[in-house]
């Protein structure tokens, strides 16, 4: 029935608690954890890549130009009575 229980807190074959954090976790937490590590590492060197061959930009140049665009889109928009205003009025 022994083998079947886990203890309350790792100890190891003195009556010690492990002094290496690959006895507490084991080795194959250690190797998921490594690999999810070296996933995110290779994401993030493929961000800067890219960034550096100007295939991605940066998200405030992207907001600054989409505010420069609606700016001149609004501008359009509120000089528009003015230029229609001669077509549309009635005729005598």
């Amino acid at each position: 029935m022994a083998r079947n229980t886990q203890p309350s807190a790792t100890v190891d074959r003195r009556g010690q608690p492990p002094e290496d954090d690959a006895e507490v976790f084991g080795a194959s937490q250690y190797t998921k954890a490594r690999a999810v590590r070296e996933h995110y590492q290779a994401r993030l060197a493929k961000i800067d890549y890219e960034e550096r061959i100007a295939k991605l930009v940066s998200g405030e140049e992207v907001q600054v130009a989409a505010f420069n665009k609606f700016r001149q889109f609004r501008d359009a928009m509120i000089n528009l009575p003015d230029r229609l205003a001669a077509m549309l009025a009635p005729r005598p």
